[in-house]
């Protein structure tokens, strides 16, 4: 049960950050919004995964259809989006600037993409269409941090983006 109240803890937190992105973005200011997706989507959205796959590991291994006495997997999983995580909060609160937000927001982005084609293997080979929903969040997740990735890149003339 408790997988499921950070599960949707998650997509609150995502939908609220890449709002307050995009109102950034669109408000010309493509630097505000990385620092907002750097911060929620990266580091708040990192510390709720790693609750929810290495302290609530049996609830979320329940809610995937994944249960194993072995428990591994899941704590890699964790603390990889832990590193994410703290790394995200460091060049926040630093100030770390547009090049190393990107990079970390990047980082994830792409960390998830292969996330997706887990799902998808496992739509495909184990037979589970239900993991479809997690496909999808996943391309649209990773696909708008993305977009703010190369926005700001853009914006402040950082590779690969040099004129």
């Amino acid at each position: 049960m408790i997988a499921r109240i950070l599960a949707v803890g998650r997509i609150v937190v995502v939908t609220v950050g890449i709002a307050i992105a995009f109102y950034w973005l669109f408000g010309g200011n493509p630097a505000a919004a990385l620092h907002v997706v750097t911060f929620t989507t990266v580091g708040l959205v990192g510390v709720i995964s790693f609750a929810s796959h290495v302290i609530f590991y049996k609830s979320d291994a329940e809610r995937l259809g994944w249960t194993s006495d072995h428990p591994a997997f899941q704590f890699e999983v964790g603390f990889a989006n832990l590193a994410f995580a703290l790394v995200a909060f460091m060049a926040f609160l630093g100030n770390w600037g547009e090049a190393a937000e990107a990079a970390i927001v990047l980082g994830y982005a792409l960390y998830l993409l292969q996330g997706m084609l887990f799902f998808i293997w496992r739509v495909f080979n184990e037979k589970k269409p239900r993991l479809w929903f997690n496909v999808v969040s996943f391309f649209l997740f990773s696909g708008m941090m993305l977009v703010f990735v190369i926005a700001a890149l853009g914006d402040a003339g950082l590779p690969p983006f040099v004129h």
